[in-house]
């Protein structure tokens, strides 16, 4: 089965070499690791950071942090990282492999494509 992930990358880029007092109010409000962290502790973390990655997330939370970050004044970046990802399942008894090691999975998936088994479905994940 074909699955396309929708997802983004995000970052806080800061307006100089590193975060100001009102940027490391903002970031308190939008990151929750942040919000019982003092500000003088952020400001020891992100010293001398032009910018912070929050990570890759569903464009449904990205929407969302993208959204709160404007609110707060935060100047946010978003890089569209979606994907094509395949779970094997066998159809008669609808039952998925589940393979964790990530690159024995991306070679199972190969050489499934490779020897011609079908692509079944295709579901969006937003």
């Amino acid at each position: 089965m074909a699955m396309y992930n929708h997802q983004s990358s995000l970052k806080i880029s800061f307006a100089g070499s590193q975060p100001t007092i009102q940027e490391i109010i903002a970031l308190r409000k939008l990151i929750v690791a942040y919000q019982n962290t003092p500000a003088i502790e952020i400001k020891s973390l992100l010293k001398n950071q032009q910018e912070i990655d929050l990570g890759i997330v569903s464009s449904i939370e990205a929407r969302k942090m993208i959204s709160h970050a404007r609110q707060l004044n935060l100047e946010i970046i978003a890089t569209d990282v979606s994907a094509t990802n395949y779970l094997p399942i066998h159809l008669k008894t609808n039952s998925a492999l589940i393979i964790e090691d990530n690159d024995l999975a991306r070679r199972v998936i190969e050489k499934m494509l490779q020897s011609g088994v079908r692509v079944s479905e295709h579901i969006e994940i937003d």
